[in-house]
Formats: structure tokens, sequence, C-alpha cells
């Protein structure tokens, strides 16, 4: 366990915090894009190979699962249809987002509270 500090004992200055926020936001950002393009080269690769090969090459050579693999080319292909909508999420609440389990009617009010400004989180869309 990390000892407690004390407001008086706060080892970081505001400007700090300020700058360590703003690279944040930026790895945030950078992250969803990496994720998008790592669908891209799934679904290159996807489309190229022959049928019944695709799965085990994710699971052999890019070390994770064929539902993690899925979901990324779900999100190249959202991607590719909305660009700003993929830009203000990262990608796991994105793909909470894009389920199949997720209702329209909660795809619709998310959108409109993204539209508006607002930050959305993976337990924004669960509730």
């Amino acid at each position: 366990m990390l000892p407690s500090r004390t407001s008086s004992e706060i080892a970081i200055t505001p400007a700090e915090l300020k700058v360590s926020a703003q690279k944040i936001r930026d790895l945030r950002l950078s992250a969803t894009e990496s994720a998008v393009e790592i669908g891209r080269e799934l679904l290159r690769v996807k489309e190229k190979l022959p049928h019944g090969i695709f799965v085990k090459w994710v699971e052999r050579a890019c070390e994770f699962k064929i539902r993690t693999a899925q979901d990324l080319m779900k999100l190249a292909r959202e991607a590719e249809s909305d660009a700003k909508l993929v830009a203000l999420m990262v990608p796991s609440t994105l793909r909470v987002y894009l389920s199949k389990k997720t209702p329209a009617s909660v795809r619709d009010a998310i959108r409109q509270r993204l539209e508006n400004g607002e930050r959305v989180s993976r337990s924004d869309l669960h509730s």
C-alpha cells in the first residue's frame, strides 16, 4: 500500500499536473488511433488469407484472441464510416459502444452526449 500524503506534502506542481494531463489525453488519442490501425491491418491480412487460416494466425502470430481481433476490425470499419466518433472514445469504450449487446437507443444517447462535448466512459455505457 502506498503511503498517504496530506495536501501540504504534494510533490507535484500545478504546472506539472497540467503537462501530465495533456500527455495522458494525447496518449489516449494515440491509443485509439493505434487500435484502428491494428484493425485495418487485420482486415487487410484476413482478406488475403485462405478461409480458416486467419484465426490460427491471429492467435499464434499476433498473440491475442480472435475476439480481440474481431473487436479491432470492427473499430477499423467504424472509423471508415465515422472517424469523429472514433476520435471521441478510447478503444475499450468504443468496443462496448459498438457491441451487438448495446441497444441502439443507448448508442443514440451516447452519440448525443459526445456531440454535446461530454466525455463518455464504459461505466456510462453500462449504466
